[in-house]
């Protein structure tokens, strides 16, 4: 792909002998060096965009590119993998820029991470069934069978490289930890992590830390004496594919005694010099070693082995792992090990050393009592097509808790690719035991089609509570294939203690326009469309079956949203059933208190009837101003809308009263001519701006937060949020000050489109009735389009209703903006902005 700072990154080594590296979500297809696609043991492309695979990878391959192996999935955007002596894989994972999502990852290999909804690309702000509270576990898809849990939550920020540290001049805590750059917040920090069931738990634990807003830490590497080495990339923001310096950097050195530093004499002239240079903390050491000692083979053996009897437990894995190379007999030795990172060493070399024996391997290890080598144990079953392989499966789900995740998920992992074959063998096993409080999380994980049948029965269970409820029916949504109306319809109209709940459930799952396909059907649907009033499913059964007399209902509903998405989705839906005088009617019915929730909603629609109505009442001057103005700023919603109050601009045909606030609207928008029409009036009212100083003498200057503040409200609050205020369109900035300096804020708003965070690309997308709509796209599966779009609404675009889908070459940030604002208004802006950062999170020092 092309160079990009979501595309391809960083290579290591690993003590196993192969390269390691990861993609960001920018990445599609892999290929060799002839061009030719790799694919991978199933026999498919490597591809991202239309195939297996979605958003980020991790990948494993031999020194010289061959055997490539994709280790994980569904990331936003990694930067580097780390990879401990024992083989286990830790990385850090960006979150969708200012929602405080940022996580580090054990790559429990072959998962699903949850950037995106794993059956449909649907993007995390997407609704879906049993979706978590918490945005940050709401971003990775935590609750839905398949996604891997995340072993920390850091918030925001803007990760980049990672080590693991397996020196000893450090101090304890951060020795065979991870250590992380994190530039974002001007921090290096480590993860001290220790084993939780088949998974493991993590804190925070600061190592460097700087108040200079310009200290961007960006990569991390170990010096041969144990010391670390931290490049500053030195720049006043950070991602955004820019740099506001490019003359400046750093590097620093951490110890516990700066002032010596030697570089120990590398000598590999030797077996025992070269195992000597296999201990030392430094990769590039470590590699040139281990590759000599590679080549040595037999010869190194004896050195070797006393290595891994005598040597501390890192060294003692780094031996194993050329001891399994020279000869086979080593990985049995070492499976029965007593620290269980060797004997998951162990497990790994049987996988690619000696496959055709893996099964032996995997028998002898499912009988541990060790939870972390029954977890890998599951995940090396993953290729593993055989009634042994089934049989082996079986009893590792036969010692599921009910509680661990981490071990419910790496079963899954193994399952997968064989469901039924599995699940088959462990239900001639459990029997009537199936629908046990700790089996149903088997069935509800695995991806059998049989399940769907056993999901239905677990339904009728009185005391599920609401959450379980909305667990299983989003299971469902993992069967798309499975014809689950015969199970669901059932179930419509029963007793549960949440039937309400479990109705708007049914028809989420139920085929499209399952009601119009037998009378018996849309009249049970109809007799229970009171109890599901004010849901998405709701708002579907209506569209499907076209009934206006759900009108007071919609705007109810609208009126009553805290979730605008929702509001308008109602709207929507009521100028869709509703005839141009039955509109109007509905619009003249309204409240004054009612009309200002309602308009703003309106204007998102380009339906004519709606436009022409919003039109009429911003031109009728018997009407009160305020629902004029609502009116007209209410039309810059749309882009038909914009276009037609910049005509109205040019041709000097807007309503004086109306100018301003039309005028403040426009230059937020994004077509060029729009955005001058704006600015066109602004100059009229307010006069000529006085030219600016320059960008130093700006940083210098200091402004009143609390005055910038209200600028914000007036220039900004249409677009970003501040801590849940204002309006969700462009990134959050609840901690831009965190991760901008002055004098990048001052640039963002001067140059918007010099970096233009990913995912916040402009499109303009055209349908084939008409429609013209901007924003940035948020969700994208095979069927539908999900486009952001000014005022932070979303609309969902039907993939065959589309005639064109543009890329827009400038940012849909307003250019020029400060020239509307007085040079005190950008001032106090600027300094309102620095003063949003992130809130410290404790660590010990």
């Amino acid at each position: 792909g092309d160079q990009h700072d979501h595309g391809m990154h960083a290579f290591t080594f690993g003590m196993d002998g192969r390269l390691y590296f990861n993609s960001g979500n920018a990445f599609e297809k892999i290929a060799d060096k002839d061009g030719n696609f790799i694919k991978n043991r199933l026999d498919e492309v490597i591809d991202t965009k239309n195939g297996s695979y979605k958003q980020g990878l991790a990948f494993r391959c031999e020194l010289d590119g061959s055997n490539l192996e994709v280790l994980g999935h569904n990331f936003r955007n990694p930067y580097e993998l780390a990879v401990d002596s024992y083989g286990s894989l830790w990385q850090s994972d960006n979150d969708d820029d200012g929602n405080r999502g940022t996580r580090i990852n054990y790559v429990m290999q072959y998962g699903n991470y949850g950037y995106t909804d794993e059956m449909t690309g649907a993007g995390w702000r997407t609704r879906r069934i049993g979706m978590h509270d918490s945005i940050p576990k709401r971003h990775w898809f935590q609750n839905d069978p398949g996604s891997v849990p995340n072993l920390l939550q850091t918030g925001s920020g803007s990760p980049t490289g990672m080590i693991v540290y397996e020196g000893d001049l450090l101090p304890e805590v951060f020795q065979n930890q991870m250590i992380h750059c994190e530039p974002g917040h001007q921090v290096v920090r480590a993860y001290p992590v220790k084993a939780k069931g088949a998974g493991y738990e993590a804190k925070i634990q600061n190592l460097m830390k700087s108040k200079d807003p310009w200290f961007r830490p960006s990569d991390i590497c170990v010096a041969s004496d144990g010391s670390i080495f931290v490049a500053d990339w030195y720049d006043p923001g950070v991602g955004g594919h820019k740099m506001g310096d490019v003359e400046k950097g750093r590097i620093y050195r951490i110890a516990p005694d700066t002032d010596t530093y030697q570089v120990p004499k590398l000598d590999l002239s030797t077996p025992e010099n070269a195992v000597e240079a296999l201990k030392n903390p430094n990769l590039a050491t470590r590699y040139l070693a281990w590759m000599k000692l590679n080549e040595w083979g037999a010869a190194a053996e004896d050195v070797l082995l006393d290595l891994y009897k005598n040597g501390a437990e890192h060294y003692r894995a780094r031996a194993f792992w050329l001891l399994s190379r020279i000869d086979k007999k080593y990985i049995k030795k070492a499976l029965k090990d007593e620290n269980t990172d060797i004997q998951l060493a162990a497990l790994r070399a049987a996988q690619y050393l000696d496959s055709d024996n893996l099964l032996a391997y995997l028998s002898e290890s499912m009988t541990s009592d060790k939870a972390a080598l029954l977890r890998e144990t599951a995940l090396l079953l993953r290729y593993e097509n055989s009634q042994k392989a089934a049989k082996i499966w079986t009893q590792l789900a036969q010692k599921y808790d009910g509680k661990d995740r981490w071990y419910l998920e790496a079963l899954g992992i193994g399952a997968d690719l064989q469901a039924d074959l599995y699940f088959q063998t462990w239900l001639d096993a459990v029997g009537e035991d199936w629908n046990s409080a700790e089996n149903r999380d088997i069935v509800w994980r695995m991806r059998s089609p049989k399940t769907v049948a056993m999901i239905a029965e677990i339904l009728k269970d009185q005391s599920l509570n609401e959450v379980d409820l909305a667990r299983y029916f989003r299971a469902l949504h993992f069967h798309p294939a499975v014809d689950k109306d015969a199970y669901l319809a059932a179930l419509l109209e029963g007793n549960h203690p949440h039937q309400e709940k479990m109705n708007v459930y049914i028809l989420s799952n139920l085929s499209p326009n399952y009601a119009q396909k037998m009378p018996q059907a849309r009249a049970v649907v109809q007799r229970i469309l009171p109890t599901i009033e004010g849901t998405k499913e709701w708002l579907d059964a209506i569209r499907s079956m076209n009934l206006k007399d759900q009108a007071a209902a919609l705007i109810k509903m609208a009126l009553e949203q805290e979730d605008k998405d929702m509001g308008f989705e109602a709207i929507k839906t009521l100028i869709e059933v509703s005839n141009k005088s039955e509109l109007v009617d509905h619009y003249e019915a309204l409240s004054t208190t009612e009309k200002e929730m309602i308009i703003p909603l309106m204007g998102r629609s380009e339906d004519k009837n709606n436009m022409d109505l919003l039109k009429t009442v911003m031109n009728d001057e018997s009407r009160p101003i305020m629902e004029r103005q609502w009116a007209a700023t209410s039309l810059a919603n749309s882009w038909k809308g914009q276009y037609t109050l910049a005509s109205l601009i040019e041709e000097d045909e807007l309503s004086t009263v109306l100018k301003e606030g039309v005028a403040l609207r426009l230059i937020n928008c994004w077509p060029p001519e729009v955005k001058a029409a704006g600015f066109k009036v602004l100059k009229e009212l307010r006069g000529e701006e006085a030219a600016l100083p320059p960008l130093k003498k700006l940083v210098a200057m200091k402004g009143d937060v609390a005055l910038g503040k209200n600028t914000f409200q007036t220039f900004c609050a249409n677009c970003h949020q501040v801590e849940g205020e204002g309006i969700e369109f462009g990134p959050a900035l609840s901690e831009i000050g965190s991760k901008l300096a002055k004098q990048a804020i001052y640039e963002a708003i001067f140059y918007p489109s010099a970096g233009i965070n990913f995912g916040y690309e402009g499109y303009l997308v055209k349908t084939k009735d008409g429609g013209f709509y901007n924003g940035y796209i948020s969700s994208e599966t095979e069927t539908e389009l999900t486009l952001k779009m000014m005022g932070g609404i979303s609309t969902i675009i039907p993939k065959d209703n589309i005639a064109s889908r543009e890329a827009l070459d400038q940012s849909l940030m307003t250019a020029g903006l400060h020239s509307a604002m007085s040079q005190e208004d950008l001032v106090n802006l600027v300094e309102y902005l620095s003063s949003l950062k992130r809130k410290e999170q404790l660590s010990v020092r």
